[in-house]
C-alpha cells in the first residue's frame, strides 16, 4: 500500500497495521525522519526502512539514530529488499532473474 504524502500516511488510521515500513526520505511535505519521529511519538513501533536516492553525507547515520532498521539506497534491488521484509506472501522466495538463453546477448 502507498501513500500520496507523508501526512496523509500519518492521518491514517491504518498506520498502524502495517508489519514493515518503507519509507522514502524526501517527500513533498514532510522527510522520512520527520514522519518516523512522529509514528514513535505516537507510540507506532512498527519497523521501517529508509530509502532514498540522495548520496547526502550522513544521511544513512541521520536514519539510524532516528530510529530505522536500515537505509536503502535507490535503485534498490528486490533481494536487498526481501531480506529486510522477507518473501512476498505465497512466494518460494526471492525472485531471481532467468538465465540468458545459449546464444543470447
Amino acid at each position: 500500500m502507498a501513500f500520496a504524502s507523508g501526512a496523509e500516511f500519518l492521518g491514517s488510521p491504518l498506520k498502524n497495521s502495517f508489519d514493515f515500513l518503507l519509507i522514502d526520505y524526501k517527500m513533498e511535505d514532510l522527510s522520512g525522519v520527520d514522519v518516523l519521529r512522529a509514528l514513535r511519538g505516537e507510540g507506532v513501533n512498527t519497523p521501517a526502512a529508509m530509502v532514498s536516492g540522495w548520496e547526502t553525507s550522513g544521511l544513512e547515520r541521520l536514519a539510524i539514530e532516528a530510529g530505522f532498521a536500515a537505509f536503502i539506497r535507490k535503485p534498490m534491488l528486490d533481494h536487498i529488499l526481501f531480506s529486510l521484509i522477507g518473501p512476498p506472501q505465497g512466494g518460494e522466495g526471492v525472485p531471481r532473474r532467468r538465465p540468458k538463453a545459449e546464444g543470447a546477448a
